[in-house]
């Protein structure tokens, strides 16, 4: 049983929150915590001293760069449409998820790659957002500093807490033991079921939208449906073939 749960967490989690939703969206104010626990479990079993930049980072962060905004061109030039061009821009454009480097070590992946990138990524990415989005979006009422001020405020706690907390708990406990820190085999396993219970939850928070929206802009959410499941396939199609 837990067998079958584990290879299909993503799929059962979308869609207990989806049915469950009414239920599950008061806990919408756990996903920071939830999060920040997920990333300070994933960050003890990285050394800070492994983490490394590669050549596969900076061609995937540029990809994803070139796609967003040719996308969005081209969407715009095609169809006119501002809310579809900004929909599939905003399926490039996003950070590497903070899940990635949970998946990459349930799958056999290097948590340490995916943790140099995943850091890499949202940090670019609170960089490029407010520089370009008053181009795309011109009612968007911020400069470029008050912007970037305010993403970085997000994601710096979220990414940064969890990750000088792991670094501590590892100095203090080489400090005391004179041994590296190993995250024990039981408690390995945390961040995958904290993520299980992130999705549920952000599932919950996606459905209740859906459903207050659906009759206002129901062609909007199966065009953007559809347009964004086939990016998805070309954003891991690219990923792989990189």
């Amino acid at each position: 049983m837990r067998k079958f749960f584990d290879s299909n967490a993503l799929w059962l989690g979308m869609l207990i929150g989806a049915v469950g939703y009414k239920l599950f969206l008061p806990l919408k104010p756990t996903l920071p915590w939830l999060i920040f626990g997920m990333l300070f479990f994933t960050f003890c079993k990285v050394n800070p001293l492994d983490l490394r930049l590669h050549k596969w980072h900076g061609v995937v962060l540029a990809a994803q760069l070139f796609f967003s905004f040719a996308t969005y061109a081209l969407v715009m030039h095609w169809t006119g449409d501002p809310i579809l061009a900004q929909g599939l821009l905003m399926c490039f454009i996003m950070p590497t998820a903070t899940a990635a480097p949970i998946i990459a070590g349930k799958m056999g992946g290097s948590i340490q790659n995916l943790t140099t990138f995943t850091l890499l990524s949202n940090f670019a990415t609170a960089i490029i957002v407010p520089a370009t989005f008053p181009l795309i979006y011109p009612a968007a009422d911020m400069s470029f500093w008050p912007a970037f001020l305010l993403i970085l405020s997000r994601i710096a706690p979220l990414l940064l807490g969890p990750f000088f907390a792991a670094w501590c708990l590892r100095l203090i406990y080489k400090w005391r033991t004179k041994k590296e820190y190993v995250l024990p085999v039981k408690i390995a396993v945390v961040p995958f079921y904290l993520w299980v219970c992130s999705i549920i939850v952000l599932s919950s928070v996606v459905t209740e939208t859906v459903v207050n929206n659906f009759q206002a802009q129901l062609s909007n959410i199966i065009i953007l449906l559809v347009c964004s499941f086939f990016v998805c396939l070309l954003q891991f199609g690219l990923g792989k073939l990189i």
